[in-house]
This record gives structure tokens, C-alpha cells and sequence, in this order.
């Protein structure tokens, strides 16, 4: 999908998983191993759009991680985050998924306000699925569970139904931020006005490459 506007290039930390997106990308896209925040493989490189789809969770340095993938940003660049929310929520599901944490609101303005970030766009998602999702997660916590619910692959049939449900929500988020959901997402920017001469020197530099995107995904 990204590939449509511009060069993508992505990070896998396990040589397996990255072997495994090699193969079924046919080798069209630069995959490097690496891991955030101190193992980022790109060096002298500038990305309009780097995507952090449900990776920060899963890292304990959130704040050192933001820092780092900013530095990779072009003049003009956004990252674009998306997160699991609502500290409640926490069950055996995120155990499984070896999550570090749940983000609120709030805590995700503060990571980005100590990363040195500004936010263009912030808003809950998943929310026509959040009722279900949490009378699931809630069971699981009453029930004490040790095994997650909703880790199997369900029927085409079901599958569909729920992504067709999903994808309506692009309609009303261009509208207005959702009040509530099972996720987060949110859209960040370095603020020029509080760039130094430095670094408004490099991302002039920066903004003669090509239009090239991060996509970076642990999940």
C-alpha cells in the first residue's frame, strides 16, 4: 500500500520473521534487521512517513524511541503511531502479545511532548468493535484466564464482516476525533518553530530526496 507513494523501507528485529517478509515481498523492498531504540539500520537516511503500527506497546524506552526515529524524519515528515489504549483493558490478551503497557490519552501526549514532538492528529479507533472487545477483555480479568480469547483466526465470512465494520470508521475520523475505542492512533511532527538552526540546516538537505516511507512493525 505504501509502496504506491514512494520508496518503503522497513526494520524486522528477528532474522526469521525478516527472512519470512523477504520471501513474500519477493525482495522488493529494503527490510533490514534491526531494533529500536539504539539498533535503528539507517544511517544518512530522511523518511516523509515513518510508521510505527502497534510497536511502541512493545517496547519499554517509548520516549528514547520517538527520539530516535525523529532524527530520521524529513523536513516536511510525519510518524504516524497506532497503539493499544485503556490501561482497564489489560487481560492475558496483552500477556500473549507481550505488551508493556496501554496507552491513554494523556500518556500519549506527554511521550510525545517529552520526545520533542507535536501532534497533528490524535484520536481513538476501533470503536464500533469496543463494546465486544470490552466485555471479552473483562471476562478474561473476572475469570482470571491464563489463555487469551481472540488469538485464533476466524472464518473469511466473519473476517470480512469485521473489517468492512472497521474500515467505516475512516469516514467519521475525517470528521472529528472518536470519543472512545480499543486503540490509539496519532499523527506527530517536528514543530519548526522550536528547531534550532542545525537542524532546520539538515532537513533542508533532507528534503532532497525522493518520497521514501518507514514502515516499521513487530507485530
Amino acid at each position: 500500500m505504501l509502496s504506491s507513494f514512494g520508496k518503503v523501507s522497513a526494520m524486522e528485529m528477528d532474522p526469521t520473521a525478516r527472512k519470512i517478509s523477504l520471501q513474500k515481498t519477493d525482495g522488493l523492498y529494503d527490510i533490514r534487521l534491526g531494533a529500536c531504540p539504539s539498533g535503528i539500520p539507517f544511517v544518512n537516511v530522511r523518511f516523509d512517513l515513518i510508521c510505527l503500527i502497534d510497536v511502541l506497546e512493545h517496547i519499554e524506552e517509548d520516549v528514547e524511541t520517538l527520539v530516535a526515529v525523529k532524527s530520521l524524519l524529513s523536513e516536511r515528515g510525519r510518524i504516524l503511531i497506532t497503539v493499544p489504549a485503556n490501561r482497564w483493558l489489560w487481560s492475558s490478551h496483552d500477556d500473549f502479545l507481550y505488551h508493556k503497557r496501554r496507552y491513554s490519552v494523556s500518556e500519549l501526549r506527554k511521550k510525545a511532548a517529552e520526545s520533542g514532538l507535536s501532534i497533528n492528529k490524535l484520536s481513538y479507533y476501533n470503536t464500533f468493535m469496543f463494546p465486544l472487545e470490552a466485555i471479552v477483555r473483562l471476562k478474561d480479568k473476572i475469570l482470571a484466564k491464563s489463555s487469551a480469547s481472540g488469538t485464533k483466526i476466524p472464518s473469511s465470512i466473519i473476517n470480512k464482516s469485521l473489517m468492512k465494520i472497521f474500515s467505516a470508521e475512516r469516514y467519521l475520523i475525517r470528521l472529528f476525533d472518536l470519543p472512545f475505542g480499543v486503540s490509539l492512533f496519532c499523527v506527530l511532527y517536528v514543530s519548526m518553530r522550536k528547531s534550532n538552526v542545525l537542524q532546520r540546516s539538515l532537513m533542508k538537505k533532507a528534503a532532497r530526496f525522493f518520497m521514501t516511507g518507514l514502515l516499521i512493525d513487530l507485530s
